[in-house]
């Protein structure tokens, strides 16, 4: 089963040292080159991101440039935007 995320479950897991629930419930999930950045910025506000570093569940792709991406980037965020495209890049079963 391939499970793309975006940012905001993440994060939100992160917040609460919960991130472990994420490999319990899916083995393996894939994210984007932006919403890992993203997810790296909430360092800076006192978030422990480090589980990420060790997350071997976690899988960090970039979508191909298409048109799809191109769209998208014009109507949502930039990490849901990637993670849109590369859920339908990879035919995701999950977004």
């Amino acid at each position: 089963m391939i499970v793309i995320s975006d940012t905001t479950a993440i994060s939100t897991l992160l917040q609460v040292g919960e991130i472990e629930m994420l490999k319990k419930l899916f083995s393996s999930i894939v994210i984007p080159r932006k919403v890992f950045d993203e997810l790296l910025v909430l360092a800076k506000l006192g978030v422990d991101v480090s589980p990420l570093s060790s997350a071997d569940w976690l899988e960090v792709r970039s979508p191909n440039i298409s048109h799809i991406l191109l769209l998208l980037n014009s109507l949502l965020d930039e990490g849901e935007a990637n993670a849109i495209a590369l859920a339908v890049e990879l035919k995701a079963d999950l977004l």
